[in-house]
């Protein structure tokens, strides 16, 4: 159909690391539908992903302080995660504790789904302007995993609100060690893929070009982005962080 234009293409990357593979397909659906000569409407959906960085996959390991809530040791005293904070003694619900942390050969590559639409309107011979919204949704984004969130799936686990001997909580046990007290002495944070961010935004174009005869052409273009939301998630379940608006982590310019 002559007004009427679809686009499909499809890639597939690998890349060897730690004795692994690490692969996805991705592709990319476009649509282009022109009613008139001089109005175009057009519109794309795609996947796409990112191998995780050489520093998140072989960083060494690394030491630091950090302060973690013991809900299990809480628990003890029949006082509940959501009540650990202020309710347990500080020897518990701000135990201070020696981490360390390290990149992972187990990370996933990061995800994202991106679409837009928009439309183009050529007035003139030499004239058009383009208008398009943009929508980008990035998933398995990799972060230090939390303590505080180990230390409560620790909870879950010990507690039989989840199976302990499931991987999970298997995995989970390994990375807190206990001295003989029962007291949280060490803890283990290594890169995981937990973070996501979703952004939108609006683009404006004008192209304009002039002929001018045996000195060739003049081109002209003015471009303008308006960004409408920038939201971060660092952890499942955590409050979305508006980066264009919280003064406190704001970083993008909105324009």
């Amino acid at each position: 159909w002559d007004m009427l234009t679809v686009s499909l293409s499809g890639r597939y990357d690998a890349f060897e690391a730690g004795g692994r593979t690490i692969d996805k397909p991705t592709y990319s659906v476009g649509l282009e539908f022109r009613p008139l000569e001089t109005l175009l409407f057009r519109g794309e959906y795609g996947t796409a992903f990112r191998a995780p960085t050489l520093s998140d996959l072989y960083q060494g390991v690394s030491g630091f302080y950090t302060f973690v809530v013991d809900y299990y040791g809480c628990s003890q005293l029949g006082i509940a995660p959501e009540d650990a904070t202020d309710l347990c003694p500080a020897a518990l619900s701000n135990r201070q504790v020696f981490g360390t942390q390290s990149g992972s050969l187990d990370l996933e590559p990061i995800n994202a789904d991106v679409w837009s639409v928009g439309t183009v309107w050529a007035p003139l011979d030499r004239l058009s302007l383009t208008l398009d919204y943009h929508n980008w949704d990035i998933r398995d984004e990799v972060t230090q995993q939390s303590a505080n969130g180990l230390t409560l799936q620790e909870y879950r686990c010990r507690t039989g609100l989840d199976d302990i001997n499931s991987p999970l909580c298997v995995n989970t046990l390994s990375q807190i060690t206990r001295n003989v007290n029962g007291a949280i002495t060490e803890i283990f944070t290594p890169k995981i893929n937990v973070s996501r961010q979703q952004l939108e935004a609006f683009t404006f174009g004008v192209n304009y070009g002039i002929d001018i005869g045996s000195f060739g052409d003049l081109s002209f273009r003015g471009n303008y982005t308006q960004k409408i939301s920038h939201e971060y998630q660092q952890y499942e379940g955590d409050d979305l962080i508006d980066l264009l608006n919280d003064p406190t982590w704001s970083t993008d310019p909105k324009r």
